[in-house]
């Protein structure tokens, strides 16, 4: 049977990461090529055994593509998508890794692809470290990944990308464009924002003799400035309402320590927790 040859566009932690779980958990299906502007990522990759090719110019490394996943910066994709058009076989299966999907949708849709079926998907794992070297193969184990078909997206590019995503032990869930940035808004941007703000608000003669909690709460202010900048631009409105949610739910726990008895105080820990342990 012939193998599917899957383009990984760029070899940082989850380009990397999703080439080695394909190794691990696909290696008599897929046949993984890396394509990144460095040679040494090249390299590194196949060190790892976690590419079987690996090429720094798109013609050879797109000529046989059957699924191109693009995992570059946000900003670049829908450029990227359209620049290897130019190189894949026709009907080639075109998708990407992007958190805010409307605006890549939307871009990739007005560069009008003549050889690519583009279909959109954000896996919802990955770390506030970078690169290659903490790339995991076991980084989707578990992870939901939503794929974001529009109007006029072709079944077939849906049913490989899932059958890709799923090859690596990821959960799908399908979701128009705008509903991925509203529930990512809550479930990811959010909290992002909260790290950020909380790890800005404290003193550093505090962070210095803070203990694993506020370290835990905070791990999120690490990630990458540039990209996040991105993320809370191009999902701005969405972003904004899970915010504006949230400060009205925080005066409600302002309230519930100003005023509320021990035990109406218990009860709401009580059910907050709950929530929490069953996640």
């Amino acid at each position: 049977m012939k193998k599917t040859t899957i383009v990984i566009v760029g070899l940082g932690l989850i380009g990397g990461s999703l080439a080695a779980a394909l190794k691990k958990f696909g290696r008599k299906q897929f046949h993984v090529v890396g394509l990144t502007r460095s040679m040494t990522k090249v390299r590194q990759a196949k060190r790892k055994k976690w590419i079987d090719e690996g090429y720094t110019q798109p013609k050879p490394a797109l000529r046989h593509a059957d699924l191109v996943v693009l995992c570059g910066p946000l900003h670049l994709i829908a450029k990227t998508a359209k620049k290897i058009d130019a190189f894949i076989p026709q009907g080639c299966v075109v998708t990407d890794v992007g958190s805010v999907k409307g605006e890549i949708c939307a871009a990739v849709k007005k560069a009008k692809l003549k050889k690519g079926l583009f279909v959109g998907a954000h896996p919802m794992a990955g770390s506030h470290l970078t690169g290659m070297a903490h790339g995991s193969a076991d980084l989707y184990k578990g992870a939901t990944v939503y794929i974001t078909p529009t109007q006029n997206t072709k079944r077939l590019a849906v049913k490989k990308v899932k059958r890709l995503w799923q090859k690596v032990g990821a959960k799908i869930k399908i979701a128009s464009p705008k509903e991925h940035d509203n529930q990512v808004a809550a479930t990811s941007h959010l909290p992002h924002v909260i790290a950020f703000s909380l790890a800005s608000l404290m003193p550093a003669q505090l962070m210095q003799v803070s203990g694993s909690g506020f370290r835990d709460m905070t791990r999120m202010a690490q990630s990458d400035p540039e990209l996040w900048q991105y993320i809370l631009r191009t999902n701005r409105s969405a972003v904004l309402k899970w915010i504006k949610t949230y400060e009205r739910h925080f005066k409600q726990w302002h309230q519930l320590v100003t005023r509320s008895s021990s035990q109406s105080l218990v009860r709401a820990l009580k059910k907050t927790r709950q929530k929490r342990v069953q996640l």
